[in-house]
């Protein structure tokens, strides 16, 4: 009776460490992105700018993705040596603050008109997410963007969202989410 009772806490301590299926894990750096349901993450496609690229979807198709490939957020990592002598708190401090929040701002206008703009802390780490209404592309009219980043001593994170303006109260509370299963490399 023993030994069964020690192979079920075994087995079930090993399904709570399961990651869910969903989720994205990059060994490499430590990036995990661990959305919960409808949401899955997946490798994205490589690009310059980034390390590592993560596609999220949603399977039950809310909020609508405007975007043709069907993803409805991309999550990025950067490293960044730069940082790696600045203790998180310098980084937290840095990166809320006024000067930084212009910058972010400045550089929105010029794909958009800004909707919003906010700083949040999630897991002792700041950051700035904006919405911005673009002036171009497919659909622009009924699109509105959603970004948010934030530094560790290791890198930027980056998440970025589109959504159709007629669903945006839902689709912010989702992005939201989605930013809120990133967990940086620290």
């Amino acid at each position: 009776m023993r030994k069964l009772a020690a192979i079920t806490c075994a087995l079930v301590a090993a399904a709570s460490m399961a990651r869910p299926a969903a989720a994205f894990v990059d060994d490499k750096t430590g990036l995990v992105v661990e959305p919960t349901s409808p949401f899955q993450a997946t490798a994205g496609a490589p690009r310059a700018d980034a390390d590592i690229v993560v596609d999220i979807t949603s399977s039950s198709g809310r909020p609508t993705a405007p975007n043709p490939d069907g993803s409805l957020c991309r999550v990025t990592f950067k490293l960044s040596p730069r940082n790696a002598g600045l203790s998180q708190a310098e980084i937290n401090e840095l990166s809320v603050s006024a000067d930084r929040i212009s910058m972010v701002q400045a550089q929105f206008r010029v794909v958009g008109a800004l909707e919003g703009t906010d700083t949040f802390e999630q897991e002792g780490l700041k950051g700035i997410e904006v919405v911005v209404a673009p002036k171009a592309g497919p659909n622009h009219e009924s699109v509105r963007l959603y970004v948010a980043l934030w530094e560790t001593p290791k890198g930027r994170a980056i998440v970025s969202c589109a959504g159709k303006v007629e669903e945006l109260a839902e689709a912010l509370t989702a992005f939201r989410s989605i930013r809120r299963s990133v967990r940086a490399p620290r």
